[in-house]
């Protein structure tokens, strides 16, 4: 899925980041295989995220750290 402003800024998203609102891009939205997204290359063990949409990767990584103690 391309959107006129992807297509205009030569930039490929998916969708905006439930956080913070900038544009951000999943593999698994854009049809490709879950191994090829940025976010399998990150530890995160037993992360429980109440989000439909996935975070761009400052938030997550923020996300991460803030509740590192939470994680098992």
């Amino acid at each position: 899925m391309m959107t006129l402003l992807s297509k205009v800024s030569s930039q490929m998203y998916t969708h905006s980041c439930p956080v913070c609102g900038k544009p951000t891009y999943c593999a698994c939205m854009a049809g490709k295989s879950p191994s090829t997204c940025w976010c399998f290359a990150i530890d995160m063990k037993k992360i429980e995220i109440d989000n439909d949409l996935c975070m761009c990767k400052e938030c997550l990584l923020k996300y991460i750290e803030e509740h590192k103690d939470e994680f098992i």
